[in-house]
């Protein structure tokens, strides 16, 4: 049965979006063989670790995808964990999505090929 436009507009669940991407992100990665890890916990401090979503290590490149639980005081503290992995040589890059629909997964997809090319 094809889906109405409304139906493709809907939002996504996040994790859903997240997981999405992740599949897009690993078919990506694989078809230009390049090295990605997901989810790798990065110890900042002694005490103080990230885990960002993609990391490719020939890139040196981390990125973050951030829904709405990234607002507020957050932001601000993922900041400060940014600056401390881009004061490691890491191009540190944040994509924020606002819903999860079809259109916000294309935009996402995009920049982050984009990024690895």
């Amino acid at each position: 049965m094809k889906k109405t436009r409304e139906q493709i507009r809907e939002p996504m669940h996040e994790s859903r979006m997240h997981d999405r991407v992740r599949n897009g992100v690993a078919a990506l990665a694989s078809s230009k063989d390049i090295p990605v890890f997901f989810d790798l916990p990065f110890m900042l401090t002694e005490s103080i670790a990230t885990i960002p979503d993609y990391y490719f290590p020939t890139l040196l490149t981390i990125i973050f995808l951030d829904g709405s639980v990234h607002k507020g005081k957050q932001r601000d503290r993922d900041a400060e964990l940014r600056a401390l992995l881009a004061s490691k040589g890491l191009k540190v890059v944040a994509l924020e999505y606002n819903r999860y629909s079809n259109q916000e997964y294309e935009r996402v997809m995009k920049e982050i090929k984009e990024l690895i090319e």
